[in-house]
């Protein structure tokens, strides 16, 4: 069967007219970029298009809560951002989309919420913004104008400071704001002369956790 035949298929499956499910069809295949393969057989499409296909039939029938496996899995960046620009138009029409990913990047620029799993264990779930608070390690590079690398070691050791060739790179503490770390480094009589703020991945939290976990 072609790739339209397919969809308007699971269409009527669905529920759908077949007058509908051929419009829903045509719909998604023109909106996944895949209308020059609409009369194609499944067989003969790339990896990449028979993913962009398979995520395709979710979309059909318009419905309100999508639960995606791996989703970006075989997709290239250009059709990686297709899907991603998708999933932000169908989200604002206040529909729900649960995905599981291995890749971070594309969790944290999408989710407003995360589970982070481990071999079946929940390490931590929750509003995204408010766990990069609550469990991020953010960084600073600072240099002064008044004291040396040396010298801001010794006053920093509370900050975990390490030393690399962009300066001295200290620890937030946890919770803490890039404003409120410049103000208890200006505290300390530290003239900033760099201040460079670095938050951390979601990829670099659960990197941390898995490893508090198998400790």
């Amino acid at each position: 069967s072609t790739l339209l035949d397919q969809l308007a298929y699971f269409s009527i499956l669905r529920g759908a007219t077949r007058k509908e499910a051929i419009k829903s069809a045509k719909f998604w295949i023109n909106r996944f970029g895949l209308s020059e393969y609409e009369k194609k057989h499944l067989e003969v499409l790339s990896k990449g298009n028979q993913q962009k296909s398979q995520i395709a039939q979710a979309f059909l029938n318009d419905p309100d809560i999508l639960i995606l496996d791996e989703p970006f899995s075989g997709l290239d960046p250009v059709n990686a951002q297709v899907f991603k620009d998708i999933i932000v138009e169908f989200a604002k029409n206040d529909k729900l989309v649960i995905f599981s990913s291995h890749q971070m990047s594309y969790v944290e620029e999408l989710c407003d919420d995360v589970t982070l799993i481990d071999k079946g264990h929940i390490l931590v779930n929750g509003d995204l913004k408010a766990l990069k608070r609550e469990l991020g390690e953010n960084k600073a590079v600072i240099k002064a104008d008044n004291m040396s690398n040396e010298h801001l070691l010794e006053l920093l050791a509370e900050l975990s400071p390490e030393l690399t060739q962009q300066g001295v790179v200290v620890t937030s503490p946890t919770g803490k704001s890039h404003q409120e770390l410049l103000v208890h480094l200006q505290q300390t009589g530290i003239e900033i002369a760099k201040f460079d703020y670095y938050e951390p991945s979601l990829q670099d939290i659960f990197v941390r956790l898995v490893s508090d976990n198998h400790a």
